[in-house]
């Protein structure tokens, strides 16, 4: 059980005495997240979600206002940021709780949902992002197909990645479109992708897989239900496996939070 570094929760009124108490300097320091605090955020969500209800969408707005109001307009919500904002919302109603992996090493979940729900969490932030697909740059790290020469020799080791996707009971995507900086505006989506549709991969033959590239890689199919569910892509160069082109129609919105 890892220690919770946040301090406890203030009440209301011992938030004026701490304002009150403040000097001046302080406050004019403190201004522009007061500021943001006020910023609009426009906020969708589907109202059948277990996960986004009122209370977490609210929280984790209150969390990307005051992201975006200390850095750069450039900068979008980290991998890291997002799992201490996913933990703050999901606990904002008392509903759930969740208790963040912290161990840097531990190859497994990201959070544990209500002591007992083993969460995965990515982000999907890149400039060139497609609304209607999904990419997971990093599914896990592959130093073990380092051997692999044939398409073969990497289906032999699809187990190993299906076996991680079975210690996930649900994996949810941060997908960050645009930037403040050049766009005006930044729209996060709390996408949940199915675990079924990722161990569809438990099919694949030696057939689905593509060309050996250069730096020892290659890239898989997966298909389900008569179509191509997405692309499994063993990278070579940086020994990771990412997931590539997968329909965000297969998936479930939960919502989107938009800033300008």
């Amino acid at each position: 059980m890892s220690t919770d570094p946040r301090p406890p929760e203030m009440s209301e009124e011992e938030a004026r005495e701490l304002l009150a108490s403040m000097t001046p300097g302080e406050i004019r320091q403190l201004a522009p997240v007061l500021h943001a605090i006020r910023r609009w955020v426009d906020v969708q969500r589907e109202v059948s979600s277990d996960i986004v209800t009122e209370g977490f969408a609210n929280r984790f707005a209150l969390t990307l206002r005051i992201f975006h109001a200390l850095h750069d307009r450039g900068q979008v919500l980290t991998k890291k940021s997002f799992e201490f904002a996913f933990k703050e919302a999901v606990e904002a109603d008392g509903v759930h709780s969740a208790e963040i992996t912290h161990d840097p090493t531990f190859a497994g979940r990201d959070l544990l949902l209500d002591d007992s729900v083993a969460v995965s969490l990515k982000t999907e932030a890149a400039m060139g992002i497609k609304d209607g697909r999904i990419t997971i740059s990093k599914l896990m790290e592959s130093a073990w197909t380092k051997g692999c020469k044939e398409p073969a020799d990497f289906l032999a080791t699809v187990p190993r990645i299906t076996s991680h996707l079975r210690s996930y009971g649900r994996l949810f995507v941060l997908r960050v479109f645009g930037r403040l900086e050049s766009t005006q505006e930044v729209r996060y989506d709390l996408v949940e992708i199915p675990v079924s549709i990722l161990l569809a991969a438990e099919k694949l033959a030696v057939e689905d897989f593509g060309a050996i590239t250069s730096a020892c890689g290659t890239t898989a199919t997966v298909r389900g239900e008569g179509a191509e569910l997405y692309k499994l892509v063993f990278d070579g160069s940086d020994q990771k496996i990412t997931v590539r082109d997968l329909r965000v129609s297969r998936c479930r919105w939960h919502a989107s939070w938009t800033l300008t």
